[in-house]
C-alpha cells in the first residue's frame, strides 16, 4: 500500500482510518526524526533534525534480504519521478552472521547498483551492535592442517544445538572433518560433486552437517558446519558437552587466510565456546557494501535529564562508556578482505528525536513527543541528514565524492 503526503495528513487531522500502517516499535519514526524532523513540537526546534526542510519517503517492509533489494528499487523510483537526488539511511543490520563479510550479499551489490546508477544517490547504513566473541581467524599454510576448537560446557535439551561458517580469501582445495568428542566424524572434500557431508555422529543421538562449497557470489570456498540432536531417536536430553572439532586440511601449496562465525547457538547452549574467538570483523550486511557510507556509534553525551528535569530524571551511562570514544557496544570491523568499515562515527548515545504515539513509552525526554535512544540506529541518520544537506548544495555529487567529503 502508498500513502502520499496528503493521504498522511488527513489521517492526522481526521482520522479517517484510511492509514492503517503505523510505527509500533518507534525505532524508524526515531530515526527519521533525527535526520529530518523539523523540531517544531516545542520551543527553539530544540530536537531538529541535521536537514529539516528534507522531503521524507519512509518503506514499512518485509525484514528479508529481498524485501530490503525491492525498497531500494522503490526508492530509485520515487527518485527518477521527482528527478531529485536521495540518500536512503538503513538503520538495521543482518540478520545473522552467515555471510562472507566482503560486500558480496545481494544486498550489497543492490546497494553498489543502487549508488553507482546516477549522481545523487547514496546509502547509509549502520556498522551494528554486536560486541560477542563469535569471530576467529586462522593462517592455513599450503599443506597444513588446521583444527577450530568448540567446547559445548552444559546441556540443554531440544534438537538444534549450533552452527559455524568458515570462509577461506580463495577457492582452494580443502577438506574439512568435523570430529566429536569420541572420535568419530563426518568429512567433506572439495571434490565430491555438491560438497555435503550429512549423518549420524558421537553417540548416535546427534546429527551433524559438513558443507564445504564455493560460494557463487565471490568465487570464495567457505566450509559450514552445523550439529544438533537426531530427531529420528527423539532423544532431546542427549548429552553433546565435550570437545569438538573442525579439522581443515589444506590440500594445495596455496597460503590462505580463513575467517569464522560461531553465528548460531541455540536456546540453552549460549555457553559454547568457540577457542581463540575475537569481537573482529563483526560488520554484517549491509553494512559491508562497498559504497556504502557505513557509520558507527561514538559517546556523545554520558547522561540526559528527562522531563520534568530532577536528579531522579537523569540516566547516565556506566563504564566502560567514556566520553568521545566509540560505542563499547559497536561492531567493529574490518572487511574480510580488509576494506575498511566503518568510515564515520556520529553520537548514538541518548540521541534524542521523535516518539510514535504507537510504540512504548521508554526513556521519555518530552512527554508524548521525544524519547531517547541509543546504537548504531541512531548514530546512522545524523550522517544521513549530513548528507542531505550536501546533496541540497550540490545534487550532482557521486556517493564515492559525498564519502570523502565527510
Amino acid at each position: 500500500m502508498e500513502y502520499t503526503q496528503n493521504d498522511i495528513s488527513n489521517e492526522l487531522t481526521s482520522r479517517r482510518g484510511y492509514v492503517t500502517s503505523f510505527d509500533e516499535v518507534g525505532h524508524g519514526t526515531h530515526v527519521a526524526g533525527t535526520a529530518a524532523g523539523n523540531g517544531s513540537a516545542i520551543a527553539f526546534n530544540k530536537y531538529a533534525g541535521l536537514a529539516p526542510e528534507a522531503d521524507l519517503v519512509v518503506i514499512k517492509g518485509k525484514f528479508t534480504e529481498k524485501g530490503f533489494i525491492d525498497g531500494l528499487a522503490y526508492f530509485k523510483k520515487i527518485a527518477k519521478d521527482l528527478n531529485k537526488p536521495i540518500v536512503v539511511n538503513l538503520s538495521l543490520s543482518g540478520i545473522s552472521h552467515r555471510e562472507a563479510h566482503d560486500g558480496s550479499s545481494y544486498l550489497e551489490k543492490a546497494i553498489d547498483d543502487f549508488s553507482s546508477s546516477k549522481p545523487g544517490r547514496v546509502v547509509v547504513a549502520i556498522a551494528g551492535n554486536d560486541t560477542t566473541s563469535i569471530h576467529n581467524r586462522i593462517i592455513l599454510p599450503g599443506n597444513s592442517i588446521k583444527d577450530i576448537v568448540f567446547n559445548i560446557p552444559v546441556v540443554g535439551t531440544g534438537y538444534d544445538i549450533f552452527d559455524y561458517i568458515m570462509y577461506t580469501d580463495n577457492n582452494t582445495d580443502i577438506t574439512a572433518s568435523f570430529i566429536a568428542p569420541n572420535g568419530t566424524s563426518l568429512t567433506a572434500s572439495s571434490h565430491e560433486t555438491n560438497g555435503n557431508t550429512i549423518g549420524t555422529i558421537y553417540t548416535g543421538d546427534f546429527y551433524g552437517e559438513v558443507h564445504n562449497k564455493i560460494d557463487e557470489k565471490n568465487n570464495n570456498r567457505y566450509v559450514e558446519i552445523y550439529l544438533g540432536r537426531d530427531q529420528g531417536t527423539q532423544n532431546q536430553h542427549a548429552d553433546p558437552s565435550g570437545t569438538w572439532t573442525l579439522r581443515i586440511t589444506n590440500n594445495s601449496a596455496n597460503h590462505d587466510t580463513c575467517d569464522g562465525w560461531l553465528h548460531f547457538k541455540a536456546p540453552g547452549f549460549e555457553k559454547i565456546k568457540l577457542v581463540g574467538a575475537d569481537n573482529h570483523y563483526m560488520i554484517t550486511s549491509p553494512g559491508n557494501a562497498t559504497t556504502a557510507i557505513t557509520a558507527t556509534s561514538y559517546v556523545g553525551k554520558l547522561n540526559y535529564y528527562s522531563l520534568p528535569s530532577t536528579p531522579q530524571s537523569k540516566k547516565s551511562l556506566p563504564l566502560p562508556y567514556q566520553q568521545d570514544s566509540i560505542s563499547p557496544t559497536s561492531s567493529t570491523g574490518p572487511r574480510r578482505d580488509q576494506v575498511w568499515k566503518p568510515e564515520i562515527a556520529a553520537n548514538g548515545e541518548y540521541v534524542v528525536s521523535c516518539w510514535s504515539g504507537k510504540s512504548p513509552a521508554t526513556d521519555i525526554v518530552v512527554p508524548s513527543l521525544y524519547r531517547a535512544m541509543t546504537g548504531t540506529s541512531t548514530a546512522a541518520p545524523s550522517v544521513t541528514g549530513a548528507v542531505a544537506l550536501l546533496l541540497q548544495a550540490k545534487p550532482s555529487l557521486t556517493a564515492i565524492e559525498i564519502k570523502n567529503l565527510i
